[in-house]
């Protein structure tokens, strides 16, 4: 099992605000989250001048998920690490949010008809 003190450093790593680890560690029952905190971010200090990471996941033409790693630029007129975007069919696309679209509405017709007989039973229960 993890260190807590390992889950809030990727906490931070990811770009959750301390407030947001202090109050996600005090819901899970954790008394000293001030303090867990604080013991972090004291290692942690080494770290300020490490340029920030951020990670985005892309979908190939397979399907497949892939994570890919950068580093955000610090200064103004600095271009990020390469970013290259992927070949998509979009007729695949396409189809495939025609096919969310109706099966979204099928769900919503599924739904005001079991709204509709809720409806009828207790229209007979109240008579």
């Amino acid at each position: 099992m993890p260190n807590v003190k390992e889950i809030v450093t990727k906490m931070l790593e990811r770009g959750m605000s301390a407030d947001e680890v202090k109050s996600n560690l005090k819901q899970l029952g954790f008394a000293n989250a001030d303090q867990i905190l604080a013991e972090v971010q004291g290692g942690g200090k080494n770290k300020g001048s490490a340029p920030i990471g951020f990670s985005v996941t892309s979908i190939d033409e397979s399907g497949e998920e892939k994570e890919l790693n950068m580093l955000a630029s610090q200064g103004a007129g600095e271009a990020p690490a390469e970013v290259t975007t992927g070949s998509y069919d979009s007729v695949k696309i396409a189809k495939q949010l025609d096919d969310a679209i109706g099966l979204m509405k099928s769900i919503e017709k599924l739904n005001k008809q079991i709204l509709k007989a809720n409806q009828d039973i207790l229209n007979k229960l109240g008579k």
